[in-house]
């Protein structure tokens, strides 16, 4: 039993070690997406037709892609998904009440 402590403790001690010398640390998703922002994209100066009287209600980035959550004149919900090396709409995802399928 006193052997399997003090194995326990040795795997922790080398594993805090290496963890504060830089060594062994996943790449955590949040360290990608910093990674990705960091690396700026030219686009120019680019027009992007909306609905008409759609509003902008969020954004996120996904990698290389811009997702722009909209409010549509009629009150409903879309996704507009925009490719950030053409500066293109890759299309619209329309969001409506219903039931999950099963």
């Amino acid at each position: 039993m006193g052997l399997m402590i003090i194995v326990g403790v040795i795997v922790l001690v080398v594993t805090v070690f290496n963890r504060m010398a830089g060594k062994d640390t996943p790449s955590s998703p949040a360290a990608e997406v910093t990674a990705i922002a960091a690396s700026p994209i030219d686009l120019g100066e680019i027009e992007l037709a909306l609905p008409p009287r759609a509003r902008v209600v969020d954004m996120a980035l996904d990698g290389r892609r811009l997702v722009l959550h909209l409010q549509l004149a009629s009150r409903d919900r879309a996704l507009m998904i925009i490719d950030l090396r053409s500066g293109k709409s890759e299309g619209l995802i329309r969001l409506v009440p219903g039931e999950l399928p099963k």
